[in-house]
C-alpha cells in the first residue's frame, strides 16, 4: 500500500502537517464560507476537487454551512488530537452512530408530524421501534468509546515509574458493560 507524503498533505489548507506526529488526518471537505474544497488521495498525490455541494457529511469550516448543522466537540477533538491509525476506525464508527441517531430523531419527528396518515394507528409502533434502535445506537456509542479509550490508554506513559508499572500491569476493559458491571451486577461507585 502506498501512502501520501507529508509534502503532498501540505496541499490541504486546513492541516498543520508539522503537528501531525504519528497521527493520520481525516481528509474531510472544507467549506471556506463561499465554496467547497475536497482533497482526494490518488496514489502518491493529492488532488483538490471543488464539489458544488455537500450533504450528510462531516466537514471542516469556521462557521456552519447551515443552522441545522451540529458541531460535536468530542468528535472535533478526537480528529484533531487522537487520530492515531488504530483509533481512527473507532472515531469513524462513533461518527456514523451520531449520524444514525440524527436520522432516527428526524424519523421520530416525521412519524409525529404524519401520524394521521399512517393507517391503523401504526405510528406509535413505528416510533417505539425507532426508540429501541436509538437505545441500541447509544449503547453502541458507549462500547465504541470504551474501546477507543482503551486504545488511547495503551499509548500513555506515566512519568512516575511505580504508577507506570501498575498501569502496564492491567488493561482497561474494552466493553462499557465491563466497566459498569461486576459479576453481572452494577458496580457500586467508589467516592
Amino acid at each position: 500500500m502506498r501512502y501520501v507524503t507529508r509534502d503532498e498533505l501540505r496541499k490541504v489548507t486546513y492541516l498543520d502537517v508539522d503537528a501531525l506526529g504519528d497521527r493520520i488526518p481525516n481528509l474531510m471537505p472544507l467549506w471556506d464560507g463561499n465554496s467547497w474544497h475536497l482533497w482526494v488521495p490518488a496514489g502518491d498525490d493529492i488532488f483538490e476537487m471543488r464539489p458544488s455541494n455537500a450533504s450528510y457529511v462531516d466537514y471542516v469550516a469556521k462557521a456552519p454551512v447551515d443552522d441545522s448543522d451540529l458541531l460535536v466537540p468530542f468528535v472535533e477533538f478526537m480528529w484533531q488530537r487522537g487520530s492515531w491509525p488504530d483509533v481512527c476506525p473507532w472515531i469513524g464508527a462513533i461518527c456514523d452512530d451520531f449520524h444514525d441517531m440524527g436520522t432516527s430523531v428526524a424519523k421520530l419527528r416525521f412519524f409525529f408530524d404524519h401520524s394521521a396518515l399512517v393507517p391503523d394507528g401504526l405510528a406509535p409502533r413505528f416510533a417505539e421501534t425507532e426508540i429501541e434502535y436509538l437505545l441500541s445506537l447509544t449503547r453502541s456509542c458507549f462500547d465504541l468509546l470504551q474501546e477507543m479509550i482503551s486504545r488511547i490508554w495503551a499509548k500513555v506513559a506515566l512519568l512516575d515509574e511505580e504508577a507506570e508499572a501498575a498501569r502496564k500491569g492491567r488493561q482497561l476493559p474494552k466493553s462499557y458493560a465491563d466497566i459498569i458491571l461486576y459479576a453481572n451486577e452494577p458496580r457500586t461507585p467508589v467516592w
